[in-house]
């Protein structure tokens, strides 16, 4: 199974050992999409589309549109009217419930205060950190993390543009040192496999002959015992 695949073969000729399947430079690349890259890229998602669905609901047709909406939401709620088959009590229903909620708190919020969407915004950032079911059960962790939003919120009021922008560039600056690490350890395998591995494949050469010497005396031996065990029987006749 290694001698067919001649990425594992070449890894086999280099170290001795068998990785696996998986290329080895594919698993750096994996590793650090989803150790690294991962978390800063859904961030940086959230982070943009916060600031985004915070300037659409700015407009007020927008705005208009959302609470209409969530309105007509509500009355399905209430009322019980399936729609398309879907009642908005059920299990099915409730996330446009909840969708609905979000929207027109975002709009109130957006257009109370450019600071109250800030803070809000950070609240909800803050729990890509720390669980948000810790925060209900002691009001003080709560009390905490609202009012350092409310400081970092005044803090980086017109800011945003530029926090954005150091999220998309550290972004790219992460895939670019995934993308160089994954190629640097491929190339650094080949170098080595070009330095050490005809040196390695005459050590496993000659511990398989070795291997081979001693079973070929292990086995001149059992006929030597075997023709000794043999000649006493025959001697004791």
């Amino acid at each position: 199974d290694i001698l067919s695949d001649a990425d594992r073969r070449k890894i086999y000729d280099t170290f001795g050992i068998d990785l696996g399947e998986e290329k080895v430079d594919a698993e750096m690349w994996n590793m650090g999409m989803t150790a690294v890259l991962g978390p800063i890229g859904s961030f940086t998602f959230k982070t943009i589309l916060v600031r985004v669905s915070s300037w659409i609901v700015s407009w007020w047709p927008i705005a208009l549109i959302v609470v209409l909406a969530a309105g007509v939401v509500a009355v399905l709620f209430f009322t019980g009217v399936p729609v398309g088959g879907i009642v908005m009590k059920s299990e099915e229903g409730m996330p446009f419930v909840a969708g609905a909620g979000v929207a027109v708190g975002l709009t109130i919020v957006t257009w109370l205060s450019t600071w109250l969407t800030d803070t809000v915004s950070l609240v909800y950032f803050a729990t890509d950190f720390s669980d948000a079911s810790m925060w209900l059960q002691d009001w003080r962790i709560l009390a905490v993390v609202v009012v350092v939003s409310g400081v970092l919120g005044w803090l980086l009021t017109n800011w945003w543009y530029w926090i954005i922008g150091i999220e998309v560039l550290l972004c790219v600056i992460v895939l670019l040192a995934v993308c160089l690490a994954s190629q640097l350890l491929h190339l650094w395998i080949d170098q080595t496999k070009l330095q050490h591995g005809e040196k390695l494949r005459d050590w496993r050469l000659g511990l398989r002959q070795s291997r081979k010497t001693m079973e070929e005396e292990v086995a001149s031996l059992k006929k030597q015992l075997e023709a000794s065990d043999h000649k006493k029987k025959n001697g004791g006749r």
